[in-house]
């Protein structure tokens, strides 16, 4: 490769071994049958987010070899996702979706135009990068899932109390009402999880000698931890999704039907990610995977990512940073809504119109969109420069208005470079070990003496700019893949798909506190350590005494509700103890479960509520009483 990353790249950058360049279509499996998925609140539901390993969607993998090694149906396939790719491009175009090439650039009219956006980065400058982090995750945001997570908790527990599965060993009877702090206590967790990746999600609360984090156990018990991540919800599921998208979330915020689950939080982050840091000259489109194994519709395998098999989204960042600042998820379409056309073509059609949508509110600024072969054709290419910005990126010679003399240049010598040109818009085909063609808006066929391997070589100064615009994407993805707060696999994508959001919100507040650290002329900082610090930040100012573990309780807390009365369940026969209600009311019952917070053994249920809310409580008070001694 031209340019080596210092770390292991998610991407491959354009020479000939770049397998991963070219992009076959979605996934297009069938819905996970009913035995496989677990329903919301069921005991199987995800308490242990790694140990659900549902079966691997089929591949249709983006690493492949050349387009004449795929089987006859792939290779059908994305020939029909280009048709419609293309045919979406000419309809924009119309009448000028006429191209003729020439190999003579004096005559081409391409030139990089000026950049007149407001001034790149972030809107103010951040001090440290709690402040940066908080003002992508307000208070409204997360009040907003406290609230719901305490909602969302409460129904599951009525619902199964109802359907009587809700077990008396069931975790969800030792739950208490989360609130801000707590939440974002939460977040630190899953932060710090993400910097020392463990196997399992029970080896971070390990009581082994040589293991164990006490520090990491006195932030939250662990069965408050699964409790946390069990409930963590955004939506009321007794609103309607018709009178969820009637509020305010429709499709043209970038929310579909089918993300209702987690409409509020893709909304917020949407808008705050572009208002709070303006993009640069260069600007890149790309795809992106949350990692999540199932057999949804929406499931998608692309083999060159990090995170190969989840959720796809479409992404806009920033070139030389990788702050996103714009985002589609895709969540498949139902075969019926295609009509009389193909899935290819409704596919590729669907990815035209994503790219055009994610690019709104920047035209005629002078940006300069780099993207992959996946979207890029000529007629797209010369819409946009329509629009005022400029293109660049790799192109597949297949594709519709493509000259003859680049299809048929396969053959030719190593360092072989071939050039035309219509007008505006230039293609350049390079033979490496095999043939690289890039489509640009503004460059010639300008050659520079590069080394590879010991060696000077020849090569279009196209494909450095290339390399050199996506170096701020690969340091995106690979912060993201180092640190990877959804990592551990659940049955619910909606959890999977917000700890990828969440992961991308703490990047993006790297950006903006990085970006303002330069601006003031100061020393940067890794994001290994923006990590730690903002980690530690949210600890130190949102976690209350209540929340860590074995703490001594101070006075009478029984009634105090503005604490949090922790649950504790004890194995073994040595850890059992009479229920202090049970107990005055004269009943013999031995129970594991304890509250921490007051020191008091109690059944979950009826019991917990009584202790912690009847200013009396019924009965006696035998505890601690003397028995008389027989005369």
């Amino acid at each position: 490769a031209f340019l080596v990353p210092p770390a292991p790249s998610t991407r491959s950058e354009v020479t000939a071994a770049a397998k991963g360049d070219d992009r076959p279509p979605t996934s297009t499996v069938t819905a996970l049958s009913q035995a496989v998925l677990r329903c919301d609140g069921s005991e199987l539901d995800s308490d242990f987010d790694d140990e659900f390993d549902p079966p691997v969607a089929p591949v249709v993998g983006r690493d492949l070899p050349n387009t004449e090694e795929l089987d006859e149906d792939l290779q059908s396939l994305i020939n029909e996702i280009d048709t419609g790719m293309d045919d979406a491009a000419d309809s924009l175009l119309g009448t000028s979706a006429t191209f003729t090439w020439s190999p003579d650039f004096d005559s081409f009219r391409g030139v990089r135009g000026e950049f007149s956006g407001p001034t790149p980065g972030p809107i103010k400058d951040y001090e440290t990068p709690y402040d940066a982090f908080t003002d992508i995750w307000d208070e409204d945001i997360i009040r907003l899932i406290a609230t719901e997570t305490n909602r969302y908790a409460h129904q599951t527990i009525e619902n199964m109390r109802n359907t009587g599965i809700l077990k008396s060993s069931s975790r969800l009877r030792m739950w208490t009402d989360t609130n801000a702090d707590e939440i974002r206590v939460f977040f630190a967790m899953l932060m710090y999880m993400a910097i020392d990746p463990r196997t399992s999600i029970t080896e971070y609360w390990t009581s082994s000698e040589v293991l164990q984090l006490p520090g990491f156990r006195s932030i939250m018990s662990f069965n408050r931890y699964i409790l946390l991540n069990k409930c963590l919800h955004f939506v009321d599921n007794a609103v309607e999704s018709q009178q969820l998208s009637q509020s305010g979330v429709s499709s043209s915020a970038g929310v579909s039907r089918r993300q209702d689950k987690l409409a509020p939080i893709i909304q917020h982050l949407g808008k705050k990610f572009e208002a709070l840091y303006n993009l640069g000259p260069d600007i890149s489109i790309d795809e992106s995977l949350s990692l999540f194994k199932d057999k949804r519709s929406w499931a998608q395998t692309i083999r060159s990512k990090a995170s190969r098999f989840g959720i796809k989204s479409y992404e806009l960042c920033e070139s030389r940073t990788g702050y996103m600042a714009k985002f589609r998820i895709y969540m498949g379409k139902d075969d019926s809504s295609y009509g009389d056309l193909s899935l290819g073509v409704n596919l590729g059609r669907e990815s035209t119109k994503v790219v055009l949508e994610l690019m709104q509110g920047l035209e005629h600024r002078g940006h300069c969109v780099v993207m992959d072969n996946y979207y890029n054709c000529p007629s797209l290419a010369r819409y946009l420069k329509s629009l005022g910005f400029d293109c660049l990126g790799t192109l597949r010679a297949n594709r519709r208005n493509v000259p003859s003399d680049i299809k048929v240049s396969k053959k030719v010598k190593m360092g072989t470079i071939i050039s035309r040109h219509s007008g505006d818009v230039s293609i350049i085909a390079w033979m490496d070990s095999k043939m690289v063609n890039i489509i640009s808006t503004y460059h010639r066929p300008d050659t520079y003496i590069g080394t590879r391997a010991g060696k000077q070589t020849v090569r279009p100064v196209c494909v450095k700019d290339y390399n050199k615009s996506m170096e701020g994407v690969d340091f995106k993805d690979q912060n993201l893949s180092m640190y990877m707060l959804e990592r551990k696999r659940g049955v619910k994508w909606y959890l999977t798909l917000f700890k990828r959001l969440l992961n991308v919100s703490v990047h993006n507040a790297f950006v903006m506190y990085q970006s303002s650290l330069k601006r003031n002329d100061k020393l940067p900082v890794t994001h290994r350590e923006f990590r730690y610090a903002l980690a530690e930040s949210l600890l130190k100012r949102h976690r209350p005494c209540s929340i860590a573990i074995s703490q001594a309780p101070v006075g009478n807390v029984r009634l105090r509700q503005n604490i949090m009365h922790e649950p504790e369940y004890l194995t073994g026969r040595e850890n059992t103890r009479r229920c202090v209600i049970c107990q005055r009311q004269k009943k013999s019952k031995a129970v594991h479960s304890r509250c921490v917070t007051c020191d008091a053994y109690l059944c979950f249920g009826d019991c917990w509520r009584i202790w912690h809310s009847a200013t009396k409580l019924p009965g006696i008070d035998i505890r601690g009483r003397k028995r008389k001694r027989k005369e």
